[in-house]
């Protein structure tokens, strides 16, 4: 085997969490706390650890800030405007090769707009376990995905 080969053998082996951290703490205005307190309670729902890669969308720069100095070593990736979160992500599920450098993604977002995305990777034979807020759930994408899970993540005040 070649390095190559042994470098994206060792991916297939790797979770990619998707996290839609304005959807996930319910609102896009962001600050350290609210960021802590819900990437704690998927951090212990999903058993994260420093083998899985994290990126985090957010649609408002102003969330730059207490997203990454609540998660060193996350990706943080930037779409302005309605739904900018959600555009982020997808763009990196579309043009980043999620199918041949991980096994699992773990979606966090209950948005419907993933839903094609969701059925693209899992017919190429990725795992999509989709964990959303309870109420916040779009039927299409829970329909698409492999498993959801609700994590008990308040509303942010």
């Amino acid at each position: 085997m070649n390095k190559r080969t042994d470098v994206m053998s060792a991916c297939k082996d790797r979770r990619l969490f998707a996290i839609d951290i304005e959807n996930a703490v319910g609102t896009g205005k962001l600050d350290e706390r609210k960021v802590a307190y819900a990437m704690n309670k998927i951090a212990k729902l999903h058993s994260l650890t420093d083998n899985d890669l994290v990126i985090v969308g957010i649609s408002h720069k102003r969330n730059a800030f207490p997203v990454g100095s609540q998660l060193p070593g996350i990706r943080i990736v930037f779409h302005p405007g309605k739904n900018g979160a959600d555009l982020a992500i997808k763009d990196v599920l579309a043009k980043e090769r999620i199918p041949e450098r991980f096994t699992e993604i773990i979606l966090v977002s209950g948005d419907g707009i993933f839903a094609e995305d969701v059925e693209r990777l899992r017919a190429a034979g990725t795992r999509v376990n989709v964990t959303a807020r309870k109420g916040n759930l779009s039927q299409k994408l829970a329909m698409k995905a492999t498993r959801v899970l609700y994590p008990k993540i308040k509303r942010a005040a």
